[in-house]
C-alpha cells in the first residue's frame, strides 16, 4: 500500500542513476561515512551515480584514498567502471587542507561502464559527465 514505484524490482535492460549531495566526502576510504556509501551502492544496485559537494582537493589525497580506488571497490566483481572528477584546478590548496568547497563527481558502474564513449570535467569544479552510447 506504498506509492511510487518499488525500488526493489528492477525492469530487464534498465539502469539505475543516483544522486546525492554529499556534503564532503571522507579523507579516508575507510571512514564510517564512505563504508555508508559503499552499502548505498551496491544494495540499490547503482548504475549511475551522481555526487555533488564533495568539498575535496583531490592531489592532497593520499593515491590510495582517491576517488578512483573508492569506486573500484564500487563495482560488482568482474564488471567495470569509470569515473569522472571535477574540482577546482585553479584555486590554490590551503596550507595542509585537504578540503576544497564544491566539487563533483560522474560514475558508471558494472555493464553500464562499458557503453561509455567519452568523459570529461569542468576545471572550475562545477560538473563532471559521462557520454554513454547504446543500451544496458
Amino acid at each position: 500500500d506504498g506509492f511510487g514505484d518499488n525500488h526493489l524490482v528492477r525492469a530487464p535492460g534498465s539502469a539505475r542513476l543516483a544522486f546525492q549531495n554529499i556534503n564532503t566526502i571522507p579523507d579516508k576510504s575507510d571512514d564510517p561515512k564512505q563504508a555508508q556509501l559503499n552499502h548505498w551502492i551496491r544494495s540499490e544496485c547503482v548504475d549511475l551515480l551522481l555526487l555533488a559537494e564533495l568539498n575535496k582537493f583531490w592531489p592532497a589525497i593520499t593515491p590510495t584514498n582517491r576517488w578512483r580506488e573508492r569506486a573500484s571497490t564500487m563495482a560488482r566483481k568482474g564488471e567495470g567502471f569509470h569515473l569522472a572528477v571535477a574540482y577546482n584546478t585553479h584555486q590554490p590548496r590551503a596550507a595542509h587542507s585537504t578540503t576544497q568547497f564544491g566539487g563533483c563527481s560522474t560514475s558508471a558502474f558494472n555493464k553500464v561502464s562499458h557503453r561509455v564513449r567519452s568523459s570529461g570535467d569542468d576545471s572550475l569544479g562545477r560538473w563532471a559527465w559521462i557520454r554513454l552510447q547504446g543500451r544496458t
